[in-house]
C-alpha cells in the first residue's frame, strides 16, 4: 500500500481520492509472462518415450521457434508443437498444437513425427504432422 500512495504522489494524484490495489497484472491473454504456472498451457497427457533413429535423441530438450504473421509456432522434438498469437488482444491464443506421440515410417524410413492430444478444438484434439 505505501508503494501505491508513493506512485499516486509521485504523478500528482495523491489527493485524488480512494483507487483500488489491483493484485494482479492485467494479462493480455494467456502467453503473459506474468501469469502464474497454473494458467499457462496445461497438456492433456506426458509425451511418449524418446524413439527413433540414435542420431536424433540429441534434439531433446531442445526447441525450435518460427514465426508466420502474426503467430510464433515452437516445436520442441519429442515434447510437443505449440502456437502462440503475437498480439496484445485480451484473449490472445496460445495452444499446444500436440504432444510427441510416434513416428509416422514409409518403406523402413521415418518420413514424420506425429504429435497428438493437444488442445480441444470443437469435438476433437488438435493434431501436428512434422516432417
Amino acid at each position: 500500500m505505501a508503494a501505491a500512495r508513493l506512485l499516486l504522489a509521485a504523478l500528482g494524484l495523491a489527493s485524488a481520492g480512494k483507487m483500488k490495489i489491483v493484485e494482479e497484472p492485467n494479462t493480455f491473454g494467456l502467453s503473459n509472462p506474468f501469469l502464474p504456472q497454473t494458467n499457462r498451457l496445461q497438456p492433456k497427457m506426458s509425451p511418449s518415450a524418446v524413439s527413433g533413429p540414435a542420431h536424433l535423441f540429441r534434439l531433446a530438450g531442445k526447441c525450435f521457434s518460427f514465426v508466420e504473421s502474426t503467430y510464433k509456432y515452437e516445436f520442441c522434438p519429442f515434447h510437443n508443437v505449440t502456437q502462440h498469437e503475437q498480439t496484445f488482444r485480451w484473449n490472445a491464443y496460445s495452444g499446444i498444437l500436440g504432444i510427441w506421440h510416434e513416428w509416422e515410417i514409409e518403406n523402413n524410413t521415418f518420413v514424420g513425427m506425429w504429435m497428438r492430444e493437444g488442445d480441444s478444438c470443437e469435438t476433437r484434439s488438435r493434431q501436428t504432422k512434422v516432417q
